[in-house]
């Protein structure tokens, strides 16, 4: 079992303040939503472009509401995954292995 500091919800809102930490949560967002992008233009679905045709005859392209919910879903999932990555390892504390001194 491995002996753990807990930390409140208020504690870790405001460690998300910092820079190193909110440049590390974009870099996440940022991956994920890329990634899903990536993969969308990789499949040839009716998802894969952000403009579609009107089934209205009074507008020549419509904007693809369901491309950017996927992409906003991939977001999170990056957000998400950085949250995770950042403060489920913080929680752990680092206990110095003590050398015993054998003559």
């Amino acid at each position: 079992m491995t002996p753990s500091v807990g930390k409140s919800i208020i504690s870790s809102m405001k460690d998300c303040c910092d820079p190193g930490i909110l440049l590390l949560l974009t870099q996440f967002t940022g991956s994920g939503l890329m990634c899903t992008w990536s993969v969308l233009k990789m499949l040839d679905t009716p998802y894969s472009n952000l403009q579609g045709r009107c089934k209205e005859a009074s507008q020549l392209l419509c904007t693809n509401d369901a491309h950017i919910f996927l992409l906003l879903a991939g977001a999170f999932a990056g957000l998400v995954e950085g949250l995770r990555f950042q403060f489920d390892n913080g929680n752990y504390v680092n206990l110095p292995v003590i050398n015993l001194d054998r003559r």
